[in-house]
């Protein structure tokens, strides 16, 4: 699936399967804006909540083309 990340006005795609962690797709984050995880941490919110741990992007109601909020 794809997914719209948006960071400081900027918008970028990111593909991720629907059955990845919340994990998964902060990595992905981190590679699509060139944010290095030992430089940035990154929070990203859908819906006004931030995405944690080990659940799945489906289980978090996230559907192909989701809109997604970057905060670093």
């Amino acid at each position: 699936m794809r997914l719209q990340l948006h960071y400081k006005g900027q918008m970028t795609a990111v593909d991720i399967e629907p059955n990845a962690s919340a994990h998964s797709l902060l990595e992905a984050a981190h590679k699509a804006l060139a944010l290095p995880p030992t430089e940035w941490k990154l929070k990203i919110l859908c819906k006004g909540r931030q995405l944690r741990g080990e659940e799945t992007i489906a289980a978090h109601g996230i559907t192909d083309g989701g809109k997604l909020m970057v905060m670093a």
